[in-house]
């Protein structure tokens, strides 16, 4: 791969990643998370109801034992974020608690490792 190449993959990535976080701050700046376990595992929500969408990532010290790991096996251990399946049920999990009947609808990787997932609910 050329240099010219390697800068360009390395924007792109930086600027996608930079993307993803503006977006969520934009969204769910302004929007208290809900502590939530699901599967074993914490999880953070910032649900915003009246737009139908919500956001989910792990707890902060999951996500620092991670990073963690990752860093001082210098990657070698690899991404230990969990698939977006549990992502996913997660959240399903968290709209059956509230007592909503909703189903998810979409869902949108918005940065490693939070994602979101777009929700319609029936009366």
């Amino acid at each position: 791969m050329r240099l010219d190449q390697v800068l360009l993959a390395m924007g792109l990535l930086l600027w996608t990643g930079c993307s993803g976080f503006d977006y969520a701050m934009e969204t769910y700046g302004d929007t208290p998370p809900v502590a939530f376990t699901s599967q074993g595992k914490a999880w953070r929500i910032f649900d915003k109801p009246g737009d139908r969408i919500m956001m989910i990532t792990p707890s902060l010290g999951d996500v620092a034992g991670a990073g963690m790991a990752e860093g001082l096996t210098l990657g070698t251990i690899g991404d230990q974020t969990a698939p977006v399946t549990h992502f996913r049920q997660a959240a399903s999990d968290y709209l059956a608690s509230t007592g909503r009947r909703c189903s998810i609808t979409s869902t949108r990787e918005v940065v490693d490792p939070q994602w979101e997932f777009t929700y319609e609910c029936t009366a």
